[in-house]
């Protein structure tokens, strides 16, 4: 399976300064984690599993750096059914109602979960998950385009999201 080489959904947990100066023990210990899902991207595409060309430092030093996966399912060959698998732990058939167009009702997603442990979250690309953007399935921050709309992400409030110097 191939992934397109766009990226249209990151999901940053933690790691965007609140901007307060109290921070309580449990928070500060929580890794940061960030989940890219790009559509079309196969598994070769990039740098740091192997591709014998393409240029990729920024997430070749992310992988570097964190924890590098290399054994991964997706619940669906396209957007929403992948988003639905990440989101929820569950097989996209199993919602009566199209997620892409009606979202994922009272089911517990990962961010709620991560949510409730202490993180920051947020969403930052290509939604895909229901018609509700704002204060859904315990996402703190959101920005999202498609098309010819672009989202600047360096407007997030508490977020420094300059480009990488790599």
């Amino acid at each position: 399976m191939a992934l397109l080489l766009m990226m249209v959904g990151i999901f940053m947990l933690g790691g965007c300064d609140s901007g307060e100066k109290v921070v309580d023990k449990v928070t500060a210990k929580l890794p940061n984690i960030i989940f890219i899902l790009a559509d079309d991207l196969g598994y070769a595409d990039l740098g740091c599993y192997g591709h014998p060309y393409a240029k990729t430092p920024a997430i070749d030093r992310l992988a570097e750096e964190g924890t590098r996966f290399t054994q991964f399912y997706a619940t669906g060959i396209t957007c929403s059914p992948s988003r639905t698998g990440f989101m929820t732990g569950l097989f996209p058939a199993r919602f009566q109602k199209y997620p892409g167009d009606f979202g994922f009702g009272d089911r517990t997603t990962i961010t709620d979960l991560l949510k409730e442990r202490g993180y920051r979250t947020g969403h930052f690309g290509k939604w895909d998950m229901g018609p509700t953007t704002e204060g859904v399935y315990g996402i703190d921050q959101y920005a999202a385009g498609s098309g010819k709309k672009r989202i600047p992400l360096d407007g997030i409030p508490g977020c420094s999201m300059k480009r990488s110097s790599l």
